[in-house]
């Protein structure tokens, strides 16, 4: 039996937002009430189930409200407080994480000023702080409405046998992205509270299938918060958003533990890493995924949102969401938040060490920006500042002491090496000290030239002695000759300390002649400076009962590299004949393992064909050997495996797979291989054996595409006519917006002069050629064919669609700059290499996108040449350097040399657009050979 008055509903004002039991329990009283005494009627079992007495209130309620009020009132802590029912320490510790949240609390639970005007409203502190936030944001007036909105239950119905009417009646109030205005798009329609009646409202709610019985309570509750007078001035920020940013922006400022993220369609992550799914009520939620054409989720679901309750009922719902900005969470919860740093970095852009900031509320990420890091760890900043601004060559700044200070050090490094000195690494390692202790505190060009407008330049200069850390490091020169002498041949010789690449060590450039002609005893023994330490390490490498026999090893190391010499033969057979001449110990060319010698002590070899060419790098001597034979003799070994492995007019991939190379025979004692592959014959393709790996791979690129083609002759047919009707319809009609002729022929219009081949056969050959080709191209095996036609046929289709979308772009981008009546000295030849008439052609599907870039760069060069001309023309002057380089370049480097001066162009003159790959003078000089 339980009592219940209807006119105590207005004694209390009833903002509070507790339990989702509570309000169900005031949903549920939509029919007509009376005083007096209800009897309520229960099953026996379920009778016997329920406690004696029901929860009190204190247990069931939220206790922010009550800890806040004690807070104000100086009551004491909350678990001390001698309640009768005291409540849950669980729902304790959820008030105060609530008022922590709110910023009602400092981290001793102690007041705030917030809290304080928070414990002056007679509301619920939620609400309280949505309508401080609202004073702030200047949105008090919708705030007021909103927030009696967010008490009440939710005031749509969906009758079970009108849902779809009442669905149709709902959707004319949804706001896209917001559940709160969609509430308010509610209230703003509901007939005025002052001039229309009950009935009328009834009506209106009856029409709408709205309750009637919430909506009357959302107007008391409205009325009772907007005698409220709160007092603020609006901020500044404020006038510069819109209305709907205000209002979401007071939501978050009430819900900072409701703020998620999109992981997937309908599933959000929240803070303290909670999954959450999307109201199915919510204007928010998908019903199904839907996907464009190349198989991406198109979804007009936000990718932040804050929810205005967090229900858990078969799994966490996020009910009455709303799109927001990460970074209203991050400003509004500032108190909250914990920023972490990683990455610190040199920016030549900025001109600043910049370090990434993550900002996370409760674990969720909401921000990622790049902030200074000189803020953050001064001295770090300096050393990175140092490294990236003043040593590194490829991103130092452009001062006069910095090239200075580069030269110099590169100067004493290249010296060191030579003689293999440990203290070649330390140069660069004692400029860098050397700079660390001049600029304290400067992570920045601004910081650096304040620092040079006090101090001068001078003091930056680094000398010889600082860097070399005393001694004469010139001497020895003589043991490290830049060319040694095998016969009537000089040989080049360089040296590298880099342990651990590939060219650490000495290099010696043999020429294609002689390298049949090279011992290991002469190769080994070239560099007299590095005798004594090859010899300790292979004495040092023999069985232990060989080296107790040498011991002391060290003075035994300098009397054999002195008095030994292999002359021609082999270097490992001669010194162990050595080793037993002098000192009777019986070692042989066996007793060293095959890993004896580190590979700097091993020679690496560069062997070039007359034209300079490098044709092989290795370090193995038996693979250069045979490089170096002129003339290959056929023989019967030869002839049978001829025999065994060619095949003549193949049709379709008929032959297996084919292993890479083969075993041939053995000639004194090295084994001579046979390499497998493809070569086209007027127009047919045979399988051959090739004497060369590369002679093997050169012609199976071709082969491979014929028979492509010929396994996909009805999709080549298809794609062919398709082109051609593009083509032809260009001609009789005019052409849908958007189509591939469309692009290509306004393409064409840019260019000097019409393209040789037709439009079709271009953009057939383009496609063919990225969608026809094994990468890499090794191993030839029919799996990876058959797996390369079903894959061109798939994709033939979206490459078609690709292409036309990227010519149009370029089209588009090569008309702007045109009509921007901006230009530099040069620009039309620079369009018209990046727009050739056979564009598609000479640009590979995989560059194609890049051109775009390219092209960007020009109109930023357009544009910067206008205000600074005499920069440009500095700029232009590294771009000179490399203007005859098809005169240079080698044809193996001539593909990738072509591409990396676009990009080298996009470095010098706009260098904000980022290259696709790692670009300099050095390396384009690299490739120039």
């Amino acid at each position: 039996i339980s009592r219940y008055s209807p006119r105590s509903r207005t004694k209390r004002l009833p903002v509070e937002k507790i339990a989702q039991s509570s309000a169900n329990q005031r949903a549920g009283r939509a029919g007509r009430v009376r005083e007096g005494i209800c009897v309520r009627l229960y099953e026996a079992e379920d009778f016997a189930a329920r406690p004696a007495f029901a929860t009190p209130e204190i247990q069931r309620a939220n206790l922010a409200e009550v800890i806040l009020r004690m807070r104000a009132f100086r009551l004491g802590d909350m678990e001390r407080f001698p309640f009768l029912q005291a409540p849950q320490p669980a729902a304790v510790r959820a008030g105060y994480l609530l008022l922590h949240e709110l910023g009602a609390l400092d981290d001793t639970h102690e007041l705030t000023p917030e809290g304080r005007r928070l414990a002056d409203l007679p509301l619920d502190p939620s609400i309280g702080k949505m309508l401080l936030q609202a004073v702030a944001e200047d949105c008090l007036a919708e705030m007021t409405v909103l927030a009696a909105g967010l008490t009440i239950p939710d005031p749509r119905e969906r009758p079970e046998e009108k849902r779809e009417e009442a669905n149709a009646a709902h959707k004319a109030f949804a706001a896209p992205e917001s559940d709160v205005l969609t509430l308010l798009r509610i209230w703003q329609a509901v007939p005025d509270a002052k001039r229309g009646s009950k009935n009328e409202l009834r009506r209106f709610c009856r029409k709408h299938f709205l309750s009637f019985v919430r909506m009357q309570e959302w107007r008391d509750l409205w009325q009772q918060l907007a005698a409220m007078k709160l007092e603020g001035k609006p901020a500044p920020q404020a006038a510069s958003r819109s209305l709907d940013d205000r209002i979401h922006r007071c939501v978050v400022a009430a819900h900072l533990g409701q703020v998620a993220r999109r992981e997937e369609r309908n599933v959000y992550k929240a803070v303290g890493n909670r999954e959450v799914m999307i109201f199915p009520g919510s204007v928010l939620h998908e019903r199904r995924a839907k996907f464009d054409r190349k198989g991406e989720e198109k979804t007009k679901q936000p990718p932040w949102i804050v929810a205005g309750e967090i229900v858990q009922t078969s799994q966490l719902f996020a009910r009455t969401v709303a799109r927001i900005e990460p970074e209203w969470a991050a400003e509004l919860g500032a108190h909250l938040c914990e920023h972490r740093h990683s990455e610190p970095h040199w920016s030549a852009k900025a001109g600043r060490v910049l370090v990434t900031r993550r900002t996370l509320l409760q674990g969720l990420e909401l921000t990622r920006d790049k902030i200074d890091f000189g803020k953050i760890d001064a001295v770090a900043a300096v050393q990175l500042f140092v490294r990236g601004a003043l040593l590194d060559a490829e991103t130092a700044i452009s001062k006069p002491f910095v090239a200075r200070n580069l030269a110099l050090k590169d100067k004493v490094e290249t010296a060191m090496m030579r003689v293999r000195a440990a203290r070649g690494f330390l140069a660069e390692e004692a400029l860098f000290d050397f700079y660390v202790e001049r600029l304290a505190g400067v992570s920045s060009v601004h910081d650096l030239n304040a620092l040079l407008r006090e101090k001068g330049e001078t003091f930056l200069v680094a000398r010889e002695e600082d860097l070399a850390g005393g001694g004469d490091w010139r001497e020895h020169f003589e043991q490290f000759p830049d060319q040694v002498s095998i016969g009537t041949t000089v040989l080049p010789v360089a040296y590298a300390f880099r342990p651990g690449e590939d060219d650490d060590g000495w290099t010696v450039r043999i020429p294609v002649a002689a390298a049949e002609h090279l011992t290991s005893g002469r190769l080994m023994w070239m560099v007299p400076g590095m005798r004594e330490e090859l010899c300790r390490t292979l004495l040092r490498a023999l069985p232990r009962a060989m080296r107790r026999q040498l011991m002391p090893i060290d003075p035994k190391a300098v009397e054999l590299s002195r008095g030994f010499d292999p002359a021609g033969g082999d270097f490992l057979p001669a010194l162990a004949a050595e080793v037993k001449r002098r000192y009777g110990v019986a070692a042989s060319a066996s007793d060293w393992p095959a890993d004896a010698l580190p590979r700097h002590l091993t020679p690496r070899m560069e062997v070039a064909d007359e034209k300079g060419a490098v044709l092989l790098v290795s370090r193995d001597l038996a693979e250069v050997r045979k490089l170096g034979k002129k003339t290959e003799t056929r023989s019967e070994a030869w002839d049978q495996a001829v025999k065994r492995w060619e095949r003549y007019a193949v049709r379709g991939w008929s032959f297996g797979d084919l292993p890479d190379a083969v075993e041939i025979e053995q000639r004194a004692g090295v084994s001579v291989h046979g390499w497998l592959g493809l070569a086209v014959r007027d127009g047919e393709v045979d399988v051959r054996l090739f004497r060369r790996a590369m002679d093997a791979d050169a012609g199976s690129l071709q082969a491979v595409r014929l028979l492509a083609e010929a396994a996909l002759a009805k999709d080549i047919a298809w794609l062919k006519k398709e082109l051609r009707q593009i083509g032809t319809s260009a001609v009789k009609k005019p052409q849908a917006a958007g189509s591939f002729a469309d692009a290509f022929s306004n393409l064409k219009s840019a260019t000097v002069s019409a393209p040789q081949a037709s439009e079709s056969d271009q953009a057939c050959e383009h496609v063919l050629a990225h969608l026809l080709r094994l990468e890499p191209l090794r191993p030839l095996t029919e799996a990876r064919f058959q797996e390369m036609c079903g894959t061109a046929r798939q994709k033939m289709p979206a490459v078609v669609h690709r292409t036309g979308e990227l010519l149009r772009q370029i089209r588009a981008a090569a008309a702007e700059i045109r009509n921007s009546g901006l230009g530099y000295p040069g620009m039309e030849a620079d369009l018209t290499r990046l727009l050739p008439p056979d564009l598609l052609l000479q640009t590979p599907h995989a560059r194609l996108h890049h051109v775009l870039r390219y092209l960007k760069a020009v109109r930023i060069r357009a544009d910067r040449a206008r205000n600074a001309p005499a920069k440009d023309t500095e700029k232009a002057a590294r771009i000179a350097e490399f203007d005859d380089w098809e005169n240079e370049v080698s044809e193996a480097n001539r593909e990738a040399f072509r591409w990396m001066l676009e990009e080298f162009r996009v470095s010098v003159f706009a260098q904000e657009l980022g290259t696709a790959e790692p670009v300099s003078v050095k390396r384009l000089e690299a490739l120039l050979g």
